[in-house]
């Protein structure tokens, strides 16, 4: 990998993903995380982020409104929705907003962190 990306993470508040893994800074130069999508739309007003992950496993609607607040701010930034199982019939409209996707479970977090450092990005 050529370059490593600057990442904003925004977790998901009941998120059953391991937000803490050492994958963030092995894979990642820099990682800032966010809490809440108010903090998160701060950061990437103020903020040039290569891309931006967002924890949709738990909270789907919420996630398509704050990906629309986005697209809607920096309508060139990259985006990447980490998605459950449970909300894989609902991704037509996520995937609709031009955002990257991966469905994943608890356990392939890390791998899908892996393939999103390794993605090839227009920044």
């Amino acid at each position: 990998m050529d370059k490593k990306y600057n990442v904003l993470f925004i977790k998901g508040e009941n998120t059953k993903l391991d937000t803490d893994t050492k994958v963030f800074t092995e894979v990642f130069d820099t990682v800032e995380k966010a809490t809440d999508t108010n903090k998160a739309l701060k950061l990437i007003h103020s903020k040039k982020y290569d891309v931006v992950i967002h924890d949709a496993t738990i909270d789907h609607l919420n996630g398509v409104t704050f990906v629309q607040q986005i697209k809607k701010m920096k309508p060139e930034q990259e985006i990447v929705a980490l998605v459950s199982l449970e909300n894989e019939n609902k991704l037509e409209v996520i995937i609709d907003l031009g955002v990257n996707v991966y469905i994943i479970t608890p356990e392939e977090f890390d791998p899908a962190l892996e393939a999103i450092a390794g993605m090839n990005l227009k920044s």
